[in-house]
């Protein structure tokens, strides 16, 4: 199964993970374990988790460790360009794509199913 994740919410929130956000990496993380194709697109306050400098709160689950090693098992992350801008994130991790509206509705397209959090 191809499946596709739209990530909006912002991963932390007052020092601890949003959990929508969590549950939206935890679905991911569960998805590619089982062998799906699975890719992420993260829009709106969800490019935070975008940020090459995001600070962990203390004693946090690292949702972008959990992002990063996701990468290595085939997930393909991509973050809303214009929300990047928005939300001032110009330092983005080396695993993640800027792009636009059209690389989402691409993606919509060859996807099986598509869930947004």
């Amino acid at each position: 199964m191809k499946l596709l994740i739209v990530l909006n919410r912002r991963p932390y929130n007052d020092g601890r993970p949003v959990d929508v956000t969590w549950n939206a990496l935890r679905l991911a993380e569960t998805s590619l374990a089982k062998g799906h194709e699975v890719k992420l697109f993260v829009m709106n306050e969800g490019v935070e988790i975008a940020r090459n400098d995001l600070a962990v709160p203390e004693g946090a689950i690292d949702l972008v460790q959990m992002v990063r090693d996701q990468v290595e098992k085939g997930l393909e992350i991509k973050a809303c360009t214009t929300c990047l801008k928005w939300h001032h994130v110009r330092d983005v991790c080396p695993e993640v794509t800027a792009a636009g509206m059209i690389n989402l509705v691409n993606w919509m397209e060859t996807a099986d199913k598509v869930i947004s959090f």
